[in-house]
Formats: structure tokens, sequence, C-alpha cells
């Protein structure tokens, strides 16, 4: 009887230990996020996507940086669309090369 009267107060322990780490973690996201996050960015950028919440100024030139060479690359992508045509097929079979090569030279004719 002593026995189970352990193992209920170490399941018991544990249990409350699990549920402390968990509300602490809650407890610590809002302050994590005001750290990492301001606030008032935040509110313009749910509005606005341009601008980056961060706080990190190394960080927010970092995704700047990159967002501009995306819509770059975009604008290039968006002005080849009309010259290419990619036909392809998931099974990579010698014999159906020859109809792809059909397939795309009749596709760019039109």
């Amino acid at each position: 009887m002593n026995i189970m009267k352990n193992s209920v107060v170490v399941a018991i322990y544990s249990f409350l230990k699990q549920e402390t780490k968990l509300i602490i973690n809650a407890i610590k996201f809002p302050y994590n996020f005001v750290k990492e996050f301001s606030i008032l960015r935040f509110l313009c950028y749910l509005i606005d996507n341009s601008i980056v919440p961060s706080r990190d100024k190394i960080f927010r030139s970092y995704i700047l940086k990159n967002t501009q060479k995306c819509k770059s690359r975009r604008e290039t992508i968006n002005k080849n669309t009309n010259k290419y045509i990619l036909i392809t097929n998931i099974v990579n079979h010698v014999g159906y090369i020859s109809a792809e090569i059909l397939v795309a030279r009749e596709n760019s004719v039109i």
C-alpha cells in the first residue's frame, strides 16, 4: 500500500511539474514577442506587408534586400513567361521524350 501511495505522489508531482513548465512557457511567449518585435511595426505590418516588424536591424535589412531580389527576379520571370513552355511528365521514360518535344513544339507555335 505504501508503494502505491509513493507512485501516486510521483505521478502527481510529475504532472504538476509539466503543467508548471507549460504555464511558464505560455507567459514567456508574449514577453519574447515584445522583446523581438515592435508592436507598432507589427500593427503596420498587418496593414502593409512591406514593413518588417523585427527590432533587429541586421535581420530587417536582410529581409528587405531579399524582398528586392525576389521582386526583380519575379519581374524577369514574368517578362519571359510568354517565351518558354515547360512540358514534362512524371514518368521519365526514353519513349516519352519525343512526345514531349512534339507537344512543346506544337504549343510554342500557338
